[in-house]
């Protein structure tokens, strides 16, 4: 038998749902539609009567804000993404959350710490508002992503500046790397297993 084929077009995910729920279901699901307006989503683009689905209005939503070029669309295209995966690994669903790939050529250690210092807030939130274990899990790794990246970065940058002269911006006025660090347990008052980690991660980035 041959392996499915995954679907990298939004028109063969809709031929995939209707396939497997039914056209009627989700023609209903999405905003009433008739099972032929299903159809008409799953045909390949520039086939007649193919018409863009759901899914692609979303990115095509999603295009737009990317166009528009400040950081707050595109932050806003990629919680898009966010939302889908998040709500699925609460259902319980295995798979990892969306995340962004750091750059590790254009990222400062100064930007690294501030996607850590985020990695680690959210999942702080995420157990505190007591989430399936899957989704707590999905975080922890997005945390050990996070940390190996600033490590890069600040290992980059030590050896090009030298002790001492690695920067930090917390929001406000330059500061070092306990400030960066010790501003997560602050903000969020924690204690207990993630203080611990935070000490832990000091004491790494100290050598």
């Amino acid at each position: 038998m041959c392996k499915k084929t995954i679907p990298v077009h939004p028109h063969e995910w809709q031929r995939d749902a209707n396939d497997l729920l039914g056209a009627n279901l989700v023609g209903d699901v999405c905003g009433k539609k008739s099972k032929g307006q299903a159809y008409r989503w799953a045909r390949v683009p520039g086939v007649e009567e193919a018409q863009h689905g759901p899914l692609k209005h979303v990115m095509m939503v999603c295009d737009k804000l990317v166009d528009e070029g400040s950081p707050a669309a595109r932050d806003a295209a990629v919680d898009a993404a966010r939302i889908l995966v998040t709500h699925l690994a609460g259902q319980g669903v295995p798979i990892r959350l969306a995340r962004d790939v750091p750059d590790l050529v254009d990222m400062s250690a100064s930007l690294a710490s501030q996607a850590l210092s985020r990695a680690v807030s959210d999942v702080v939130q995420a157990a505190i508002e007591n989430k399936p274990p899957a989704l707590i899990h999905a975080h922890l790794e997005h945390v050990v992503q996070q940390a190996l990246a600033f490590g890069v970065r600040y290992q980059a940058e030590y050896t090009e500046f030298g002790s001492g002269r690695v920067r930090f911006k917390c929001g406000g006025p330059v500061c070092s790397a306990d400030d960066v660090v010790g501003r997560v347990v602050d903000r969020k008052k924690r204690r207990g297993v993630w203080a611990e980690f935070l000490r832990t991660f000091r004491k790494k980035v100290r050598g």
